[in-house]
């Protein structure tokens, strides 16, 4: 970068990090497009609705999108371009942030049992006990679905190697199933999210309540409240919390991570809303936004 000084970058793939790489150059002074194969960025963390809210805010600071199209080309070596359908953009700069796929052909070509990742038990053991597996590679169970799924991120991997290595030494352990909690932070807006989106679930078959709450860090009274919008998302058939979005431009971290410890724990609609919070006029509301985001959805559950 210092030795070509690009001046339009395209990203492909509106995942985090394809946004996280979209912010870095937006901050070097580079024109950038992000174009997405579905029709929103974050799709399998986010619904349309937060979603909108990232993207303004990216668009704010320069960032441009393109959704539902795919790059069929990047031309040049250096790049000077990327072709869109028929469509040739100008480009001296593309970052691939696609996803991964995991790589099972070791493990195939050992005899283990595949999916789309190496399929464990609860220990990480593969088909072969002697034998484990962890990381991108290894499929978990989902906390809300039930099936197999890769959770590839660095928190789900730590995890992993505690419980593998811990069985491994002899101690009865066992991998939880995975709500995928994830933060990120884009222009200073700080995005959480864990769980179910509502669109996943639709396409499941679950039936759900979603509490929304737009409102302020702190009292409406107090000043330098920052908006936070809250999205949580409760199981119909036993109330549970399975997944919430939060876009906000502060504290986002403390209140995923509260309702992702709390849905861990088989939480309802009601121990959210009655949820024992702090208050301080510089900190935080009296009701927290968590809890009035609850009350939306148990009004829908009654």
């Amino acid at each position: 970068i210092d030795a070509r000084k690009p001046k339009k970058a395209v990203v492909i793939g509106a995942g985090m990090i394809g946004l996280e790489g979209a912010e870095a150059f937006a901050k070097l002074g580079m024109e950038v497009l992000v174009v997405e194969l579905m029709d929103r960025l974050m799709p399998t963390m986010l619904d349309k609705d937060t979603a909108k809210l990232v993207q303004e805010k990216m668009e704010k600071h320069g960032v441009s999108f393109r959704f539902g199209v795919g790059v069929n080309e990047i031309i040049g070596s250096p790049v000077k371009a990327i072709k869109i359908g028929d469509e040739e953009v100008e480009a001296d700069l593309v970052l691939v942030a696609t996803g991964v796929r995991a790589n099972v052909d070791l493990a195939r070509e050992a005899g283990l049992e595949v999916n789309r990742g190496i399929v464990v038990n609860e220990h990480l053991q593969t088909s072969d006990p002697e034998v484990y597996a962890i990381g991108d590679c290894a499929e978990v169970i989902d906390a809300v679905t039930g099936e197999r799924t890769l959770s590839q991120l660095g928190t789900t991997a730590v995890r992993m190697a505690k419980v593998a290595a811990e069985h491994i030494a002899g101690k009865d352990v066992s991998f939880r199933p995975v709500f995928n909690t994830a933060i990120t932070e884009l222009f200073g807006l700080e995005i959480g999210t864990f769980g179910i989106t509502e669109e996943r679930a639709k396409k499941a078959g679950i039936e759900i309540a979603v509490g929304k709450f737009k409102g302020s860090t702190k009292p409406e009274y107090y000043p330098g409240g920052k908006p936070i919008t809250v999205k949580a998302i409760f199981r119909k058939s036993d109330r549970k919390l399975v997944g919430a979005q939060i876009v906000g431009g502060e504290r986002v971290w403390g209140r995923i991570m509260t309702l992702s410890a709390l849905a861990q724990k088989g939480a309802t609609v009601d121990d959210v809303v009655y949820l024992e919070t702090a208050y301080a006029p510089p900190v935080s509301p009296t009701i927290d936004p968590i809890t009035v985001a609850a009350e939306m959805a148990l009004r829908r559950l009654k």
